[in-house]
């Protein structure tokens, strides 16, 4: 008969326990937010329906609960945990981002279209005129300017307004300068940008995105999603005039968006706010 082994000690038992607990463990990230972001991805994906509205109170506390995108974000995280697993394959994840970010914005879409309208409004028709609600220039802005993103001095290009508006040119300086302190009699000569001539256009130079901020980029992007009846014209307003112009527009934030995750993440943040706004305006 094989000999026995004793049973472990308490004391054994709690020192093992701390070994274990002490040993670094694979896959687990220390950064606070990583960790907080795989916990609410996680009970997301434990919630079943009637548990969307608790999970949207506790994490998004003060917005509307948007029942239909919470199922639509767990579904796309269950498809891509399958993905992941041992009959999935790491080639297929783009696949079914692209597939799963599509079937995420038809419902959606399909959700706004189905909303009743809000009182005293009258229903939209389709038309080749968007309503005034998706024209950039009514969007409320928010008061800590969060919503623009990049300052002047960082962008590429001259920030001419986007609504078919053009800047106003500098004030001209005054037309009697002052005099030096030290001779009353010695006039100053001021030249300012406008006296000189434009410098010519290099015929190979790159076409200019068109200036927009990250919010009204977002607002665009988001328009043309949920009302594609209005691509065309809303373009239009948001000074994107040609297929040309949005291509260059989409390619340089997403230059942006590959060098600055944190720029990305708050991308995403403004298309919901935009999502949002044109839901309740519509």
């Amino acid at each position: 008969m094989p000999p026995t082994k004793p049973d472990p000690s308490p004391l054994a038992e709690a020192l093992a326990k701390l070994e274990e607990a002490m040993r670094p463990h694979r896959g687990r990230s220390l950064d606070p937010e990583r960790r907080r972001a795989a916990a609410r991805l996680a009970e997301l994906l434990r919630c079943e329906d009637d548990e969307l509205a608790a999970y949207a109170k506790r994490h998004q506390p003060g917005r509307a609960v948007d029942e239909a995108a919470l199922r639509a974000a767990r579904e796309m995280i269950l498809v891509l945990g399958r993905v992941l697993g041992p009959d999935g394959s790491t080639a297929d994840v783009n696949d079914v981002l692209d597939d799963a970010r599509r079937a995420l914005l038809d419902r959606l879409a399909d959700a706004a279209k189905t909303m009743p309208p809000p009182p005293n409004r009258e229903v939209l028709s389709p038309t080749d005129v968007p309503p005034q609600w998706l024209n950039p220039a009514a969007w409320p802005v928010e008061p800590d300017a969060t919503f623009t993103i990049i300052a002047a001095a960082e962008r590429p290009f001259q920030p001419a307004l986007p609504f078919g508006r053009t800047l106003a040119p500098p004030p001209l300086l005054s037309p009697d300068p002052p005099v030096n302190d030290a001779d009353p009699d010695t006039s100053i000569t001021l030249s300012t940008e406008i006296d000189r001539p434009p410098s010519p256009a290099l015929p190979f130079a790159p076409a200019a995105p068109p200036p927009l901020t990250l919010h009204q980029y977002a607002g665009l992007v988001v328009a043309c999603e949920l009302y594609p009846s209005y691509a065309e014209s809303t373009h239009a307003l948001y000074g994107v005039p040609t297929p040309e112009a949005r291509a260059a527009l989409d390619a340089f934030w997403s230059s942006r968006f590959a060098a600055d995750p944190a720029l990305a993440e708050r991308w995403w943040e403004l298309r919901a706010a935009a999502r949002k706004y044109f839901l309740q305006s519509g």
